[in-house]
């Protein structure tokens, strides 16, 4: 795969679901959820903001900070840490303003390691986690989890290992109740994007998203619409990475198309109650960009941000005017070109 440069590869680590501005100014953000859950990196903790409301939440030692949802007026915080017998293990914690409790990882642990769990669910059901689970980084199968109401149930395998590495999972539960899952795998070529739709505790074989291609794909994201989900992510042209998004209408994923500049990386998609975007890293200007998207996924409007603070993703907020972009260092609002 053509080599990505480092100041960007730091980037990878924080990227997350959609977000917007906390209430207050607050330390890095390291996880969010909706339009104003944000979870933040504070003296070796977390602290969970929900608009006004703030709540700790004790985490293992040299944890990662995976996943944020909301669950029963509260919310359910997603991560990895290093485990007694030298792999990795999930950890959860769910809370509300009244405090943080630990939720137990699922059962049925097949591999050594476990690494980017992700919560499967909108703002009003929360209905699994899932994860790559394996004994190397290039063996790793997909694996999820039902949740119970009080905890995860056994975990079932989604898609067995590919013929490389398996990264970068992303999910979503749609509309009509099904669950879809996005990641990025080898396929003896090159990484291509693939899915799996779940249902009925079944799983769909995975399918290719885009079809079959020479060149990599990278880094997807999901974001469900009125019909169906949003997929995008990173597409080498030979040169340069460049974002682009298929849309899956409920019943097959449309062809890609691109929806911003070549030197797009590491997309996400951002929303903000009615308007939504998808943000990336801008390598040509080594900074941040956001693309304006309308409810079928059509771009329209390019906000632009210098980059500061590092490996730190930036809470966006979406205007008629303009974006208005939130570090823990930094803050600034920039005009729509």
């Amino acid at each position: 795969m053509p080599r990505l440069p480092v100041s960007f590869l730091l980037v990878a680590a924080v990227v997350g679901s959609a977000a917007s501005l906390a209430a207050a100014p607050a330390p890095r953000a390291v996880a969010r959820a909706g339009v104003a859950l944000v979870a933040y990196a504070e003296a070796g903790d977390v602290v969970v903001a929900d608009g006004n409301r703030r709540s700790a939440a004790t985490i293992p030692a040299a944890a990662r900070v995976g996943a944020l949802a909301r669950l029963d007026g509260g919310w359910l915080l997603a991560g990895t840490a290093p485990s007694a017998d030298g792999g990795s293990e999930i950890w959860l914690r769910r809370g509300d303003a009244q405090g943080a409790s630990v939720v137990p990882p699922p059962g049925g642990r097949t591999g050594l390691r476990r690494h980017g769990p992700v919560v499967l669910g909108d703002a009003a059901v929360v209905a699994g986690l899932a994860w790559l689970e394996g004994n190397d980084r290039s063996r790793l199968e997909i694996r999820f989890a039902a949740w119970t109401g009080t905890s995860f149930g056994p975990s079932q395998r989604v898609a067995p290992p590919g013929r490389g590495s398996q990264l970068a999972l992303a999910g979503a539960r749609l509309g009509d109740g099904r669950l879809l899952l996005v990641w990025a795998g080898y396929d003896g070529e090159d990484d291509e994007i693939w899915a799996s739709l779940g249902v009925g505790g079944s799983w769909s074989r995975a399918v290719r998203v885009g079809g079959d291609n020479r060149v990599p794909d990278i880094t997807p994201a999901v974001v469900t619409d009125s019909s169906g989900a949003l997929i995008a992510w990173s597409r080498f042209d030979g040169s340069e990475y460049q974002a682009v998004l298929a849309r899956f209408d409920g019943r097959r994923f449309h062809a890609p198309r691109p929806v911003a500049q070549p030197g797009s990386l590491f997309p996400t998609f951002e929303s903000d109650g009615s308007r939504r975007g998808l943000l990336f890293v801008d390598a040509r200007r080594s900074g941040w960009a956001l693309r304006e998207l309308d409810a079928g996924g059509n771009p329209g409007r390019l906000g632009r941000f210098d980059l500061r603070g590092e490996g730190e993703r930036p809470l966006v907020r979406l205007s008629e005017r303009g974006v208005e972009w939130q570090l823990s260092e930094a803050s600034e609002s920039t005009a729509w070109e």
